[in-house]
């Protein structure tokens, strides 16, 4: 997807959900800290919350941001270079 985040961006703003009913949840936000562009990749399974190492976000500046579901890792890039990856739990049965 493309982002273009404003340099006044709100803490904790959500930049994509996505809910799979068999895996989990999955979800872009804001990380709470001071940087309006810093943004993590936060995955939601059972009892079990994973999240990768954030992102920082040009504001201003539209950019293409990728989630990528792998077998075993769920991906994110940011304009074509891979940020970081989260283990998945196994599938259910």
């Amino acid at each position: 997807m493309w982002v273009n985040p404003s340099a006044d961006q709100n803490k904790g703003a959500l930049l994509f959900d996505y809910e799979h009913t068999l895996m989990g949840n999955f979800f872009v936000r804001h990380d709470m800290s001071d940087d309006p562009g810093a943004f993590r990749l936060v995955f939601y399974g059972g009892n079990d919350w994973k999240s990768a190492r954030p992102v920082s976000l040009r504001p201003n500046q539209w950019q293409h941001f990728s989630i990528v579901l792998g077998d075993k890792y769920l991906y994110y890039y940011l304009n074509t270079h891979q940020i970081d990856s989260i283990a998945l739990p196994p599938a259910p049965e």
